[in-house]
């Protein structure tokens, strides 16, 4: 049972560090931009500091969300998320509006994340769904207790 628990956190570090260096399921792409397919979510957030982590945190949110964890995907956003109109991103909210997502456009099937150059508080993701949606999402992030969070989003 021990070797069981340590090999089962090894596995967990690497991953994480693998996570960290952006070479998990994808490949480091121009301008610090990570290409991920579905991907399990990690366990754990990354501490703040860099704009990487900011990158790191909005990945686990939509690898989340590919794997329809919304539970998961929930705990990223800010205690007052909202849309960008202003609607205010309850669990119930945050549920129907992902439930939604997948169900009229497809789930997620592959994103790609960077920091906007014009604005260092905001990701941009890129979203694949299904065979033929592609858009951006942009996630609007600050500190939350040590931790960055997502205040605000125009999609999923």
């Amino acid at each position: 049972m021990k070797a069981t628990l340590r090999i089962a956190a090894l596995l967990l570090c690497l991953a994480s560090f693998a996570l960290v260096s952006c070479n998990t399921q994808g490949s480091q792409t121009v301008s610090n931009t990570t290409t991920l397919a579905a991907a399990s979510t990690p366990s754990t957030r990354t501490p703040p500091g860099t704009a990487s982590a900011s990158i790191i945190m909005a990945v686990a949110f939509y690898q989340a969300v590919t794997v329809q964890n919304y539970n998961k995907a929930f705990t990223y956003l800010d205690i007052d998320a909202q849309t960008l109109d202003g609607t205010m991103l309850t669990r119930k909210n945050f549920f129907q509006m992902a439930r939604t997502a997948d169900k009229e456009e497809g789930m997620v099937s592959e994103f790609s994340a960077s920091v906007d150059p014009n604005n260092p508080m905001c990701v941009i993701v890129n979203v694949e769904r299904g065979q033929r949606l592609h858009y951006h999402s942009h996630l609007f992030l600050r500190m939350y207790q040590q931790q960055w969070t997502i205040f605000s989003l125009d999609r999923i």
